[in-house]
């Protein structure tokens, strides 16, 4: 019968999956060395090296009657490795946003710049990164808060509790409501994996307000 492949992670890759070491960033995809070494730091998914995990998923992609990816970014990392240029199919429909995003002018008061982050904060997704910000807007004092509408992926420390605010979990359909209410500024993407697409991002470009992401995996071209 065949099977189809869609490209939503990077398991067939790497047994770490996300393409991030041991704190969280992206590894750089080293090579075979790099990659072993990794391995040996944290033992994944029964991986003893990068040579032979990637040999016994071959397969899952080359043999494929159909192979699929939700971004340019995406296709182009499996097609290094497996030499397979798969098919752009984003997950989404999504027409053009029409308008330029517009930044605001903040009141004369310095109110707080309101900066929303979306989803689940995990480590690779930028975790210690948005705490460490937020210690840093305390520290200095300066007029910004960040607000997750999504799950912080445990306690936000008490140092920075006045900076750093979170909803928990949300259903995808309260998703717009909580974005209204939360009244950003600007969104923060500080994924520290190379995404294949994100749908959080859609639901930000959507609101035509700025959008500030890493310049890596598909939010490069997707914001482009």
């Amino acid at each position: 019968l065949g099977h189809e492949f869609v490209v939503h992670d990077y398991f067939s890759l790497c047994p770490q999956v996300t393409l991030t070491t041991a704190r969280a960033t992206y590894c750089g995809e080293p090579g075979p060395a790099g990659c072993d070494a990794c391995i040996r730091e944290r033992p994944s998914h029964g991986a003893s090296d990068i040579r032979n995990w990637r040999l016994a998923y071959e397969w899952a992609v080359r043999g494929a009657t159909a192979v699929t990816a939700p971004s340019e970014d995406a296709a182009r990392r499996i097609d290094r490795y497996f030499g397979v240029l798969p098919e752009v199919r984003p997950h989404e429909s999504v027409g053009l946003v029409q308008s330029r995003p517009v930044a605001k002018r903040l009141a004369t008061t310095l109110r707080p710049l309101r900066v929303v982050l979306l989803g689940v904060l995990a480590p690779h997704k930028g975790r210690n990164l948005v705490i460490d910000a937020a210690t840093h807007a305390v520290r200095k004092r300066l007029p910004l808060t960040f607000h997750l509408i999504g799950d912080p992926q445990g306690a936000i420390p008490s140092s920075v509790t006045g900076k750093l605010s979170a909803t928990g979990w949300y259903e995808e359909a309260q998703l717009p409501r909580l974005i209204a209410e939360a009244a950003p500024d600007l969104f923060l993407f500080p994924s520290q994996a190379p995404e294949t697409y994100s749908f959080t991002l859609t639901a930000a470009m959507a609101t035509s307000l700025p959008i500030v992401a890493m310049d890596l995996g598909a939010f490069t071209e997707r914001l482009r």
